[in-house]
């Protein structure tokens, strides 16, 4: 049975899910992609393989999705929009498309259990994700504070799909608008190592106002490693933040980065030590294990007591692992 075409009305019966042969698309796909005026339309703007289109379209189509034919018809009209000559049915397009591909990907790890299925349908993922992504990027730098904050938003929820608008999210992260800088925030850091371009940004949004951009800029360093170590210096000083979260996220960071302690790190880790939060006491051993060899003698002692009598388990765990198992 072909996959549902956008044109699917809500009464109609749910198609079931047909496989992919190996290494192939399903005989359907071209076909499909051409059965309504309308999404045969888009598709064929995009110059995107059969392929992708009948795999996205077999995503959507889901079984917990197969009665509801709003996300076909989403996809359909946001590629059209894609391919129109008026900037705003541009933008809108992109908005649009971005919430499709952003349920594709949660109908991938709910629905899709075929290795092969996977596959086609993460290549349809990123194909449609190339088109709609500059378009989010141009809407990020636009005029309007509403398109921004709706563009960052999309990027964000594209996650590691979102590494084209690198840059553009981070100047977005001193736009005037603190949704805009949270949700930029956010976007950098699930792009992981993809965030490199951003770099720069993210050590100056150390210092946001916003205790979410704060910390959100300092677990997206945390994930760029060593490549990130020009702003220890910075996230050492977010141990003294106000903000527990804050600081649990800059212990993180600088585990994550190594090399050697930048001024105030040891001290504002050993301070985090004697906290109230288990999160933050098991972020800051971690990062002393990072720094073992730098570590005052008081500082392993900490570390042992916190080894053997630490009521938190995992707490117990960082402090023996950051003594290299002595504890």
């Amino acid at each position: 049975m072909p996959l549902p075409s956008p044109a699917l009305s809500p009464s109609a019966p749910p198609a079931p899910r047909p496989s992919f042969p190996p290494g192939g698309a399903p005989p359907h796909c071209a076909n499909t992609a051409r059965s309504n005026a309308r999404g045969g339309s888009a598709a064929r703007r995009a110059p995107l393989p059969a392929l992708a289109i009948g795999t996205l379209a077999l995503v959507l189509a889901g079984p917990a999705r197969a009665e509801d034919p709003e996300p076909v018809e989403t996809f359909a009209e946001a590629l059209s929009a894609l391919a129109e000559p008026d900037a705003e049915r541009r933008a809108e397009g992109a908005l649009r498309l971005a919430e499709v591909l952003d349920a594709a990907q949660r109908a991938l790890g709910e629905d899709l259990a075929a290795p092969e299925t996977r596959k086609a349908a993460a290549k349809a993922l990123r194909a449609y994700a190339a088109a709609a992504v500059p378009a989010l990027a141009r809407l990020l730098r636009g005029p309007s504070r509403e398109g921004r904050r709706r563009a960052a938003l999309a990027l964000a929820r594209l996650g590691p799909l979102a590494a084209p608008a690198a840059t553009a999210l981070g100047a977005a992260l001193s736009d005037e608008s603190t949704t805009v800088r949270r949700r930029a925030a956010k976007a950098l850091e699930r792009l992981g190592r993809a965030a490199a371009p951003a770099a720069p940004a993210l050590g100056a949004a150390l210092a946001d106002a916003s205790s979410t951009v704060r910390r959100r800029a300092a677990r997206a360093l945390g994930a760029l490693g060593a490549r990130a170590r020009p702003y220890a210096p910075a996230l050492a000083g977010l141990l003294r933040d106000e903000h527990t979260s804050v600081r649990r996220a800059a212990a993180e960071a600088l585990a994550a980065l190594g090399g050697a302690p930048p001024p105030g790190s040891v001290e504002g880790l050993l301070a985090g030590l004697r906290g109230r939060d288990d999160g933050l006491r098991a972020a800051c051993a971690r990062a002393l294990g990072a720094y073992r060899a730098a570590l005052p003698a008081r500082g392993l002692r900490l570390l042992g007591a916190l080894a053997k009598a630490d009521p938190s388990a995992r707490v117990r765990r960082a402090a023996r692992h950051a003594l290299g198992g002595r504890g």
